[in-house]
């Protein structure tokens, strides 16, 4: 079984509310790697999330943030991407799967991106997407102008000027992507979806169709089509009785009993090789309850090690 490499993405800047780029520090403080191993998952910190947080972009650049939509903003992010990126493409050519932490979901876009270095220009990758929001506005569309809602149109080479983020051309196709738990969707991206042939699944439809058999026959079409596959995981997809400590809430999000097995049987079926969980705001209350969930999350979801029987 692969060893599982944990990559922090210690930036919120690409976020409208501050306090995610705390998320990896938290995960660590408390615990995240000893609760994995004690889970029977081979999981380690291969970057510590204080060496980025103790850098130029890290706690001083997050003390006073530039607005957002300026250069200076958008440097701080693609700094975080690239660097993120290069990590992981590291990783897994080292043959090791994945779990970023971020974070704001901006990050995605250099996640991706370093899954594309890793495995090279003819890879095809397959996205499953799961959040609240579609994260597909340019950012001449996007109305906020924060970053953590436009990575969808950075790795799908839709908006040129996000390539500093990450991808410095298309490295997914709009067929790869499947969306579920969407509740929030600006206009702006509906058009871009539909211009670009992206179906956007909202909540409702996933679970008029049932969401257990929807996502797996959406899965199983997706690996039938691609040669790797990411899972990214933003927790306002999530009810917020269970995680609470996020920026963008948005009500009527998932159970975990509704989910999270399924999710879990796709990461073993499909052999996912990167899962990344974004938007944990440790400075929002309830943290510590988002926390757990966070890491049980991780706990049903990544592979254990096979204990050889003698």
């Amino acid at each position: 079984m692969c060893p599982i490499s944990l990559v922090p993405y210690v930036c919120g800047a690409g976020a409208s509310v501050p306090g995610c780029e705390y998320g990896p520090l938290y995960a660590r403080d408390h615990g995240l790697t000893e609760r994995l191993q004690n889970a029977g998952i081979d999981a380690v910190w291969v970057v510590d999330p204080q060496a980025h947080w103790s850098g130029p972009y890290g706690q001083v650049a997050h003390a006073d943030l530039p607005p957002r939509g300026s250069p200076e903003r958008f440097e701080i992010v693609a700094w975080h991407c690239q660097s993120l990126g290069r990590n992981v493409a590291a990783e897994l050519r080292n043959g090791n799967r994945v779990v970023t932490i971020g974070g704001d979901h901006s990050m995605a876009a250099g996640s991706i991106a370093g899954m594309a270095e890793a495995f090279g220009p003819e890879a095809k990758i397959g996205v499953i997407w799961i959040d609240a929001h579609a994260d597909l506005n340019t950012f001449e569309s996007s109305l906020s102008k924060a970053l953590h809602g436009m990575p969808v149109a950075a790795f799908l080479g839709i908006d040129k000027s996000l390539a500093p983020l990450g991808p410095a051309k298309a490295v997914v196709m709009p067929e790869n992507v499947i969306y579920a738990g969407l509740r929030d969707v600006d206009a702006a991206e509906y058009d871009i979806a539909a211009a670009h042939g992206i179906r956007l699944m909202s909540m409702d439809d996933l679970r008029a169709q049932g969401i257990a058999q929807a996502l797996q026959d959406s899965v199983t079409q997706l690996a039938g089509r691609c040669d790797h596959l990411v899972l990214s995981i933003d927790l306002d997809a999530f009810s917020l009785d269970d995680a609470p400590s996020v920026g963008t809430p948005v009500p009527g999000g998932f159970k975990p009993e509704e989910i999270v097995p399924v999710l879990a049987g796709i990461v073993r079926t499909h052999a996912i090789e990167m899962v990344e969980i974004v938007e944990f705001n440790p400075q929002l209350p309830g943290a510590e309850k988002t926390y757990d969930f966070l890491a049980q999350m991780l706990c049903d979801l990544l592979p254990a090690r096979i204990v050889q029987k003698r």
